[in-house]
């Protein structure tokens, strides 16, 4: 496993399954063909809440950490998606 800090999350950290799936994640994220809409809504279509719970159309600040961490256990193993549903949920209630 490879593990990243959270920016903004209180030195919390989110792991992924390698280093090469954190960067393919970096691609999938980077890639023109994504909007911040469809990252949000493959996250929400695998039950990964984004939204900030203080504020109705806002994203909690480590959003995009979270929504690579989604595309790389989708990849490498979905089982997974609870832990990263976990983390997202820590975060959103710092």
């Amino acid at each position: 496993m490879y593990w990243i800090n959270l920016d903004e999350a209180d030195g919390s950290e989110i792991p992924f399954p390698s280093e090469i799936m954190h960067t393919s994640a970096e691609g999938w994220y980077n890639d023109s063909k994504n909007t911040k809409a469809k990252i949000i809504r493959f996250c929400r279509d695998r039950n990964i809440d984004l939204s900030d719970p203080t504020s109705e159309n806002d994203l909690i600040s480590c959003w995009a950490d979270i929504a690579m961490a989604v595309y790389a256990w989708q990849e490498a193993d979905p089982k997974m998606l609870p832990l990263i549903d976990l983390v997202s949920r820590h975060v959103r209630y710092l």
